[in-house]
């Protein structure tokens, strides 16, 4: 189980440091900023408790979510493939 309290504390951690680098600006609340925040302190914790293969297949299905944003410049039809075929041998 995940310790909400670690999780909500490293997700200010985060953020205060964002602050700290960036002087000029003014310690205001920014709802969106810490959102961001707080969902990369979420995937580092799930992280933690994952295994390596566990991982491995999670950079897979998020390899395979960026396919869709590449410009039509690249065929990711063969890239595509070669995620699937990497991702049906966890499954085998």
């Amino acid at each position: 189980m995940f310790s909400r309290s670690e999780i909500m504390s490293a997700a200010w951690a985060m953020y205060r440091r964002h602050f700290a680098a960036r002087p000029s600006l003014t310690f205001k609340l920014n709802r969106s900023e810490f959102g961001f925040y707080l969902a990369t302190a979420w995937r580092n914790a799930k992280a933690a408790t994952m295994t390596g293969a566990e991982r491995r297949k999670e950079a897979i299905v998020n390899q395979i979510e960026a396919l869709s944003f590449k410009t039509l410049r690249y065929d990711t039809a063969p890239m595509r493939r070669a995620l699937e075929s990497q991702m049906s041998a966890f499954s085998a």
